[in-house]
């Protein structure tokens, strides 16, 4: 970053220190609400400030009110181009996981007898966050209590959040005939 901020002239220096002191916790924030993650985020607010450097002669024409909204947008960006590389993966182990559980018997019976690999590609076709909820329930075993920390809901509401990502996955295994009611 020194070798970026060497080509820089001392405007243009004192402006990207000023965006990023002034803006730096709420590019990080917008970045965490996308990405779920402190490393990731954390990332995605360093190459969002590269990004900022490497546009410093287009922001210096953007009016000081547009400053924040444009840093917004590429943080943003930045976060969804992160997210999109770092698709999550569901393991084998967790199929096995999610049978084992004794949760809800009506959770048990769906995920009784399905082929794996459909249930890997159905899950692939959920939202982020939906594949992420399952994962941090089914694959890490996350108590509610902590899942819903993590995403500053109550525990009630994670609760909630996984039962309608099940729900979502039961409707994809039966909009795909895998599930014959």
């Amino acid at each position: 970053m020194l070798i970026i901020l060497y080509v820089l002239s001392d405007d243009e220096k004192d402006m990207v220190n000023e965006i990023f002191t002034k803006y730096h916790v709420k590019l990080y924030n917008v970045s965490f609400q996308i990405l779920h993650s402190q490393h990731d985020a954390e990332d995605a607010l360093a190459q969002t400030l590269l990004k900022i450097m490497d546009h410093i002669d287009r922001i210096k024409k953007i009016p000081c009110h547009e400053i924040l909204p444009f840093c917004v947008i590429v943080s943003r960006n930045t976060s969804i181009d992160i997210q999109r590389k770092k698709r999550i993966t569901i393991p084998i182990d967790f199929i096995e996981e999610l049978r084992e559980l004794s949760a809800d018997t009506a959770e048990e019976v769906f995920f009784q007898n399905h082929d794996r690999e459909r249930l890997l590609e159905l899950m692939r076709k959920l939202s982020t966050e939906d594949r992420y909820l399952l994962e941090l329930r089914f694959g890490e075993e996350t108590p509610y209590k902590e899942i819903g920390a993590l995403l500053n809901i109550s525990e009630i509401a994670a609760r909630k959040r996984l039962q309608r990502a099940l729900e979502k996955l039961q409707k994809l295994y039966l909009k795909e005939g895998y599930i014959h009611v």
